[in-house]
């Protein structure tokens, strides 16, 4: 054997070693679409709650988070909160390892607190803290999901994977749901399975 290709076994050794030792990517998995590249959600958007206001960065918590975007009039939006309701039981059992957000997108009709809290309460999602997104934060999220510009409005329901930066992670545009018989993505054991994947992955 010459001493080039000794060498050059040797290199392809070591490249396979160090390439075992990088930690691997988190990919999200179906029904999640692949992260776009250096896409990110700014730490201070806002959002009005029925104590008041608050940011991305507060409700994040240091945590990775799914943020799901809503509205009262969308009936795929509104077939998917039980089961998003229960994930976000689910979490807060297991100590809360992972925001869940369920937005509600700009609504001039839901202005007083009592209105905000209802929507959620009437449409089952209890467990889900009222989150109302302001004009402007919408407007950054058609940007991030990049659809529904021509209108102004994001395709609704879309969610995002974030991590605790707001970098994109993967996302939904549509209903979260499995297969040809559309199972709900958010009581299937795959969401529990990528929120450990993505907790043991640390990015």
């Amino acid at each position: 054997m010459s001493r080039r290709v000794f060498a050059s076994g040797i290199a392809a050794v070591m490249i396979g070693e160090e390439a075992l030792a990088q930690p691997q990517r988190f990919r999200p998995g179906a029904p999640w679409s692949t992260a776009r590249p250096n896409a990110r959600l700014p730490l201070t958007l806002t959002f009005r709650t029925p104590e008041g206001e608050t940011t991305l960065e507060e409700l994040l918590r240091g945590r990775p988070a799914i943020i799901n975007l809503w509205a009262t009039w969308c009936g795929p939006c509104v077939a998917e909160k039980p089961a998003l309701n229960r994930l976000a039981r689910q979490e807060a059992a297991r100590g809360d390892r992972i925001a869940i957000l369920s937005v509600l997108a700009y609504d001039p009709a839901v202005a007083r607190p009592d209105q905000l809290q209802n929507a959620y309460r009437r449409f089952s999602a209890p467990a889900l803290r009222p989150l109302l997104a302001s004009q402007t934060t919408e407007q950054a999220f058609v940007r991030y999901f990049g659809s529904g510009a021509q209108s102004n409005r994001t395709a609704l329901p879309s969610s995002t994977l974030i991590d605790s930066t707001g970098r994109d992670l993967g996302r939904i545009v549509g209903a979260a749901v499995l297969g040809a018989a559309a199972r709900p993505y958010w009581t299937d054991p795959r969401a529990e399975q990528m929120i450990d994947q993505l907790l043991s992955h640390p990015m």
